[in-house]
């Protein structure tokens, strides 16, 4: 099982991820995302721009801060949980998820495991936190669940 210090560094590096996310996504760097900026982070995330605008911009002022974007990531950090399962599911450490690592993870959400798209039979890391953050509600929630197990 792993320890409480080892959850919080996860966490931490997950909100340096999502730091790094919005620097990026920040193309005039004035701190903030407008609607148009924010439509490049709109694919990872799985969600029209406008809809994550309502969510995130708590303050109405049409354009999203750093920290309303990490006080929202922090509730979405899908991709911090899907590392955590992929390392745990990746038994051989191979970095990457075979058929029979990934059986028991798809029985448990609920997935058809043929729905995984694999190549050469194998899921590498980017594949499996592209197919994770791609989910919808009611999977993401089940993803999650998972993670807070390990």
């Amino acid at each position: 099982m792993e320890q409480p210090a080892a959850k919080a560094h996860q966490a931490v590096m997950a909100m340096d991820d999502a730091r790094k996310m919005f620097t990026n996504a920040d193309g005039n760097n004035n701190g903030s995302l407008d609607i148009n900026e924010l439509s490049s982070l709109s694919s990872h995330f799985g969600m029209a721009a406008e809809t994550m605008m309502r969510k995130i911009d708590s303050n109405g002022d049409g354009e999203v801060s750093l920290p309303e974007f990490l006080k929202w990531a922090r509730g979405q950090d899908i991709i911090g949980d899907a590392k955590r399962i992929f390392n745990k599911l990746d038994k051989d450490m191979s970095r990457s998820l075979s058929r029979s690592e990934l059986k028991g993870f798809a029985k448990r959400l609920g997935v058809d495991l043929a729905s995984i798209v694999l190549e050469d039979g194998e899921l590498t890391q980017t594949q499996f936190l592209k197919f994770a953050s791609k989910q919808g509600k009611a999977i993401k929630a089940k993803i999650k669940q998972y993670a807070s197990t390990l």
